[in-house]
C-alpha cells in the first residue's frame, strides 16, 4: 500500500522523501494513504460480490447443461429399451401364417427384438465416459455455487466490517490529531497575547517615565515617580508571564513535533498494517475457499480422466457387434428372393425367351454387357490402386501427423471404398445378367466371328433402316452405321440387328451420311480421361418413361426408346441435363440420370464430334501430340514415367478405362488420360 502514498498541497513541497516514522511530518497525506488502503478494501468486497455472482450464474448454468444432458441420456437409453420391448411384443404369438413373406417376418421381428435386447444393456466404454463427464459437470456446478456462498456470506461481509472498522478507526485518529493541532495553536495563541501584553507594559513604562522627567515641581514628580514604579512592577510581571507562555510554547511545540505527532503517525501507520493483515487474512480464507473448489475440481478430473483413458473404441465396436449376433446373419439377409410376376394377361415362366429374335438380341445384349464388365473392371483396378496409394499415405500421416492430417486421408480412402463398392455391384448386376445369357443361349463366340462395327453417325438427308426399314434423319436424332459392311440403323434397333457382319462395304452406304470418327477435340472428352463416357454432346437411350411434377419447372418429360443427347454431365446429383427433340422442337431439361443410358462409348464420341461439325476424316487417329499436364511415374511395366511440360504423341486413345497410350520419342507406355493436357 506504500506505493499509493501522495501529497497535496504545501505538504508536498515540504519533505522531499516519504515514509513512516517520526520523519513523517504530513499528517494529510498519511490520512490520504490510509484511506486509500481502505477505500481499496471497499473495492475489493465489491469484486467479491460480483465473483460471487459471476460463481452463481456459471454454477446455475452448468447445473442445467448437465441436467440437459443427462436428461438426452436417460431418454435415449428408455428409447432403445422401448423399442425392444415394442419390436418384441409385436411379435405374434402364433407366427405360423398362410404366408411364407409373414413367417420370415415374424422369425426376422424375433431375431431383431433379441439383439435389442442384448445391446440394451450393454453399456460401453464411451457411455460410462460420458456419465462421468456429466456427473462431474454436475459436482463442478455444485462446487462453484458453494464457493458463490462463501465469497458472498463470508469473505464480502467480513470485508464490509473491516473497512467499516478501520474507516471508524481513521475517522479517530484524525479528530484527535484536530485536537493536538488545536491545543497547540492554543499555546502561541497565548505566547502572543502575553507578548501584546508585555509590548504595552513596556510602553506604559516609557510613558510613565517621561512624564516624571517632565514633572513641574516635587510634589508631582514624586507622585509620577510612584507611577513610573507601579509600571516597571507590571512590565516585569506581564514580561513574567510573557517568557512562561513562551517557554510553554516551545516546550508544547518541540512534544506535539517530535512526540505527539509521531506517535499519532505510528497509531495511523498501526492502522494501516492492521488494515493489511485483515485484507491478508481475509484473502488467505477466499484461497482457501478457491483451493476447495479446485480440490474439487482435482478429483473429478481424475475420475473423468480415469473413465476417458478406459475408453476402448474397439472393445465398444465389438461388444455392440457381439450384441447384434457377429453380424453373422444380418436382418433381411433370410429374407425370400423377389418372385417372378407374370402379367396377369398372358400366362408365362421366369425363363429367358428364347426364340430367334430373343436369341439375337440376347447376344447383342450379352456383348455389351461383357465391355461393360471389361470396363468395370478397369476402373476398379485402378482405384484399387489409387486405394493402395492413400492407405500408404494414411499410414506415413498416422505415424507423423506433422506430415498431414490422416482423418482427410481417411475420408479419401472411404470416398474410394465406396466407389469400388458401387462398381462392384454393377459389376454383379452385369456379371448376373451375363451368367443368365450364357446359362440360355450358351453362346460361345468363335474367335474368328466378325461382328459389326457400329459407329454414331448423322444423316443430313433421310435414310432408310436396314433392319427395321424406317427414316433416319435430323442431327438430334443420330443412328449407326457400321465401318465395315455400311449397316445403317437406328440407335433403338442396335440390340435387334444380327451380330455377324459379311465385311463387304455395301455401295448402298449414303454419301449424305456423316460419320464423325476423326479428330479428337480433347483428352478430358473423345478420350474419356476419367474413364466415363458421360459428356457434353453424348447420345443417350431413356429406359423409362418419365413425367415430372407439376412445380418441378426446370424438368422434362422423355419416353422410353427415344433419345436425347446429354448438355451437362451428372455432377453428383442424380440428375443429367438433356436436349429432347419432340413433335418438331427441342426442349432442354433435367432428367434422373438413372432413367438414362449410352448405347455404347464410340456412340456417345460419335455423336458429340457430329454436334461440332467436324469436317470427317477417313484415316484412324494416330499420333496425336499433346503436353504432359503433371508427373507421372509409372506403377506397372506396361505404363510410362512422364514430366509436366513433357511433349509426347498420343498413338492409342482411352478406351473407356481411363488410360491412353503414348510414345515420348523414345518409348511406349501407358499413362492416365487426366496426366494430359486437351489435345487442340
Amino acid at each position: 500500500m506504500l506505493s499509493r502514498l501522495s501529497f497535496a498541497g504545501d505538504y508536498s513541497a515540504s519533505l522531499d522523501a516519504m515514509g513512516f516514522g517520526p520523519e513523517l511530518q504530513e499528517i494529510k497525506a498519511v490520512d490520504q494513504h490510509v484511506s486509500e488502503g481502505i477505500h481499496f478494501v471497499s473495492e475489493v468486497r465489491e469484486f467479491m460480490r460480483e465473483r460471487a455472482e459471476l460463481e452463481a450464474d456459471f454454477a446455475r448454468r452448468l447445473e442445467a447443461l448437465a441436467k440437459k444432458y443427462a436428461h438426452r441420456k436417460d431418454k435415449l437409453e428408455r428409447d432403445r429399451e422401448k423399442r425392444a420391448s415394442l419390436i418384441s411384443t409385436a411379435i405374434p404369438s402364433n407366427p405360423g401364417s398362410p404366408t411364407k413373406d409373414r413367417f420370415a417376418a415374424g422369425n426376422e421381428n424375433k431375431e431383431m427384438a433379441s439383439r435389442d435386447e442384448v445391446s440394451t444393456r450393454v453399456v460401453s466404454t464411451t457411455q460410462k465416459a460420458w456419465a462421468e463427464i456429466l456427473h462431474e459437470t454436475e459436482v463442478l456446478a455444485k462446487a462453484h455455487m458453494t464457493l458463490h456462498d462463501a465469497l458472498h456470506a463470508d469473505i464480502a461481509d467480513k470485508l464490509k466490517a473491516l473497512a467499516t472498522k478501520k474507516e471508524e478507526a481513521r475517522k479517530k485518529h484524525i479528530a484527535f490529531s484536530m485536537r493536538l493541532l488545536a491545543e497547540r495553536d492554543r499555546l502561541v495563541t497565548e505566547k502572543d497575547k502575553a507578548k501584546a501584553k508585555y509590548d504595552a507594559a513596556s510602553e506604559a513604562v516609557e510613558v510613565a517615565k517621561n512624564k516624571h522627567n517632565r514633572a513641574p515641581d516635587d510634589k508631582t514628580a514624586e507622585k509620577l515617580k510612584k507611577r513610573w514604579h507601579e509600571e516597571i512592577v507590571d512590565l516585569n510581571n506581564t514580561k513574567n508571564l510573557y517568557v512562561l507562555a513562551l517557554a510553554a510554547a516551545n516546550a508544547c511545540k518541540h512534544k506535539y513535533y517530535e512526540e505527539d505527532i509521531p506517535k499519532l503517525l505510528m497509531c495511523i501507520k498501526d492502522l494501516d498494517i492492521s488494515t493489511t493483515w485483515g485484507l491478508k487474512s481475509i484473502w488467505q480464507d477466499y484461497r482457501t475457499s478457491r483451493s476447495a473448489v479446485m480440490d474439487v475440481v482435482i478429483r473429478s478430473l481424475g475420475i473423468v480422466r480415469a473413465a476417458v483413458d478406459s475408453i476402448d473404441p474397439q472393445g465398444d465396436a465389438d461388444t455392440f457387434v457381439q450384441s447384434r449376433g457377429n453380424w453373422d446373419s444380418v436382418p433381411g439377409s433370410n429374407a425370400p428372393d423377389f418372385p417372378f410376376l407374370p402379367s396377369g394377361l398372358w400366362k408365362d415362366n421366369g425363363e429367358l425367351a428364347q426364340d430367334d429374335y430373343a436369341h439375337v438380341f440376347l447376344r447383342n445384349t450379352l456383348r455389351k454387357l461383357q465391355k461393360r464388365v471389361d470396363q468395370i473392371d478397369t476402373e476398379i483396378k485402378s482405384k484399387n490402386r489409387t486405394l493402395d496409394g492413400t492407405k500408404n499415405l494414411f499410414d506415413a500421416y498416422t505415424k507423423d501427423r506433422k506430415q498431414g492430417d490422416p482423418d482427410d486421408v481417411k475420408e479419401s480412402m472411404l470416398d474410394e471404398s465406396r466407389d469400388i463398392m458401387v462398381l462392384k455391384t454393377a459389376r454383379c448386376k452385369y456379371q448376373t445378367q451375363i451368367d443368365a445369357i450364357m446359362q440360355c443361349i450358351g453362346v460361345e463366340e468363335s474367335p474368328n466371328a466378325r461382328f459389326h462395327n457400329l459407329k454414331g453417325a448423322n444423316f443430313s438427308i433421310p435414310t432408310t433402316c436396314d433392319y427395321c426399314h424406317g427414316t433416319i434423319w435430323g442431327v438430334a436424332k443420330p443412328g449407326l452405321t457400321c465401318s465395315d459392311c455400311g449397316y445403317s440403323a437406328h440407335l433403338k434397333c442396335e440390340l435387334k440387328i444380327p451380330p455377324e457382319c459379311p465385311g463387304a462395304k455395301g455401295a448402298r452406304r449414303p454419301a449424305s451420311m456423316v460419320s464423325q470418327r476423326t479428330s479428337v477435340t480433347s483428352i478430358g472428352s473423345v478420350l474419356s480421361a476419367s474413364g466415363s463416357n458421360w459428356f457434353v454432346g453424348a447420345s443417350a437411350y431413356v429406359l423409362y418413361d418419365y413425367s415430372p411434377a407439376a412445380s418441378a419447372f426446370d424438368e422434362i418429360a422423355v419416353t422410353e426408346g427415344s433419345v436425347v443427347r446429354i448438355i451437362e454431365p451428372d455432377d453428383g446429383s442424380g440428375w443429367t441435363l438433356v436436349s429432347y427433340q419432340t413433335d418438331g422442337e427441342s426442349r432442354k431439361g433435367l432428367v434422373p440420370t438413372s432413367y438414362i443410358e449410352l448405347a455404347s462409348p464410340a456412340l456417345a464420341a460419335e455423336s458429340m464430334l457430329s454436334e461440332r461439325n467436324r469436317t470427317p476424316s477417313p484415316t484412324k487417329i494416330s499420333r496425336i501430340q499433346t503436353t504432359v499436364a503433371y508427373d507421372y511415374t509409372k506403377g506397372g511395366d506396361d505404363e510410362l514415367t512422364v514430366k509436366a511440360g513433357q511433349v509426347v504423341w498420343i498413338t492409342e486413345g482411352d478406351d473407356g478405362s481411363g488410360w491412353v497410350t503414348v510414345n515420348d520419342g523414345t518409348l511406349e507406355g501407358l499413362v492416365p488420360a487426366s496426366y494430359l493436357e486437351p489435345v487442340q
